[in-house]
């Protein structure tokens, strides 16, 4: 009887839906990613990206709405962002130089002040990212065509350091390029 030959296994792993939603979304959720902070692996992160990109920026581009109608949102598998957006990693890989502009603070909110006291920090206003796919020329026609209303509107991100520079200098940032935590795995 015949030998079979010996083969060794590949030591690059599957593509799981985990590391499929660490991608979309950025986050390692139950350690089926590519590893957090410290251990990220963001050379068989980026090497998935590169090979799954087409498939993930069309997933993403979905209508929330419409997906969610056609299917059932389970925990390792993220609803898509919406026409507009893009997913994590392709901030982290494949966004223009620029980081998108802070616009400012957003407005106080007297129930939040009250509620939290001293440790009240006010949102930090960002340009949305359909504004700064527009601003690089980046949204297809198609794209623009469905994007839902109020998608030019600001987004608001808590990120309490920026905050805090932001309070410090007087929240006078006219649409500035600012250094912030969005793109922290970008360049690796």
């Amino acid at each position: 009887m015949p030998r079979k030959r010996w083969k060794p296994k590949s030591r690059r792993e599957a593509f799981s839906l985990g590391r499929r939603a660490h991608l979309l979304i950025g986050h390692d959720l139950l350690g089926h990613g590519y590893g957090r902070e410290d251990d990220f692996d963001a050379e068989a992160a980026g090497g998935d990206w590169r090979e799954h990109r087409e498939e993930l920026v069309t997933f993403w581009g979905q209508d929330p709405v419409a997906w969610r109608q056609a299917n059932r949102p389970g925990f390792d598998a993220p609803e898509p962002g919406g026409p507009g957006t893009r997913p994590v990693a392709w901030w982290w890989w494949d966004a223009p130089a620029d980081e998108r502009r802070v616009l400012g603070l957003a407005p106080i909110d007297e129930a939040d002040r009250r509620r939290m006291g001293a440790l009240y920090l006010r949102d930090v206003l960002l340009e949305s990212q359909a504004t700064y796919l527009q601003r690089h020329a980046l949204l297809s026609p198609e794209e623009e065509r469905c994007l839902p209303p109020g998608a030019f509107e600001p987004e608001r991100l808590y990120d309490p350091e920026l905050a805090r520079t932001l309070e410090g200098a007087g929240a006078r940032c006219n649409g500035e390029t600012t250094s912030s935590s969005l793109n922290t795995r970008r360049g690796r």
